[in-house]
């Protein structure tokens, strides 16, 4: 948990420091923070382990597709594969003896994909705004 956090810190560092980036990314951190806690345990290990796949395949996705195609496209990319790989998951969970696959952990690895891609692009604007 402590790569996982570091990896995030170091994300969120990458970009320049204007003070209105930081209040924005506080904010966003204040919201998971207060969600996360709610959780239980295995709700929490899920919506961790999604938010920071979507990251890295949405920065791997972006270094792939720079000045190709739009950013769109690669929000769009990134929902799929890190959907994708949820199901995939837990399909894979119904398929062994001593696991069991839920409909309801796929609900919560969508909704830590989209969580992390709305504040990726909540980021992204602010930053454009911000910048000029």
């Amino acid at each position: 948990m402590l790569l996982v956090g570091a990896a995030i810190l170091m994300g969120a560092l990458h970009w320049e420091a204007h003070w209105e980036l930081w209040a924005v990314r506080l904010g966003l951190t204040a919201v998971f923070v207060l969600f996360f806690l709610r959780l239980s345990l295995p709700e929490r290990s899920h919506v961790m382990e999604y938010s920071v796949l979507t990251y890295c395949l949405f920065q791997a996705l972006i270094l792939r597709y720079r000045n190709r195609s739009s950013l769109l496209h690669v929000y769009l990319i990134t929902a799929v594969l890190a959907t994708g790989m949820g199901l995939l998951d837990e399909g894979i969970q119904n398929l062994l003896p001593n696991r069991v696959g839920s409909w309801e952990d796929v609900i919560f690895d969508i909704g830590a994909v989209l969580f992390c891609l709305f504040s990726l692009s909540l980021l992204g604007y602010f930053k454009r705004k911000f910048k000029s």
